[in-house]
C-alpha cells in the first residue's frame, strides 16, 4: 500500500519520522498501525477478547485513520480516505490460504501453508518473543523511573 519500504523493527520504521513533511502519509499510516496493534494487543491479552482473525487488525485500522481524519489538512485526508475505503474493502474479503514454495536438501519442492512452520522454528520464535517482551518489562521500568 505504501511506496516505501518500512522495515521490520521499531528503528526502521521511526526512520521516517525525523522527515515528517516528505514522508507524512507513511508516518501517519504507521503510526495508526503501531497503534491499532497495541490496542489490539492489549484487548487480547488482558481483557480475554479471542482471535477472530486479520479482520480485527484491519477493522481497527480503519477506525482509527478514520477517527484521525480531522487532524490533517485537506489533501492528506482525502489520501487517508481512498486507504480506509482500500482496507475496508479488504476486510471483506474472505481469509486465503497464502502458500509458499519449500525446497528442502534433496532438490525437491513442495507447497506448504505460508505461515507453518517446523517445531524448532516455532520455539525459536516463542524465546524471541519472550525475549521481546522481558526488554519491554525493562524499557517501561526504566521510563517509570524517568518520570
Amino acid at each position: 500500500m505504501l511506496s516505501v519500504e518500512l522495515g521490520c523493527n521499531y528503528e526502521s520504521v521511526a526512520r521516517f519520522w525525523i522527515a515528517n513533511k516528505k514522508h507524512l502519509i507513511t508516518n501517519v499510516i504507521s503510526s495508526v498501525v503501531l497503534w491499532s496493534l497495541w490496542k489490539l494487543r492489549n484487548e487480547l491479552c488482558f481483557q480475554g477478547m479471542v482471535w477472530i482473525g486479520m479482520k480485527m487488525v484491519l477493522i481497527r485500522i480503519t477506525r482509527m485513520l478514520g477517527g484521525w481524519l480531522s487532524l490533517y489538512k485537506k489533501e492528506v485526508g482525502e489520501l487517508i480516505e481512498g486507504l480506509i475505503v482500500n482496507l475496508e474493502e479488504l476486510s471483506r474479503c474472505p481469509a486465503r490460504i497464502e502458500w509458499r514454495e519449500e525446497v528442502s536438501t534433496e532438490s525437491t519442492s513442495s507447497l506448504v501453508p505460508l505461515g507453518s512452520q517446523p517445531l524448532a522454528d516455532v520455539r525459536s520464535d516463542l524465546f524471541q518473543i519472550e525475549s521481546c517482551h522481558k526488554q519491554l518489562d525493562q524499557t517501561v521500568s526504566t521510563c517509570m523511573h524517568c518520570a
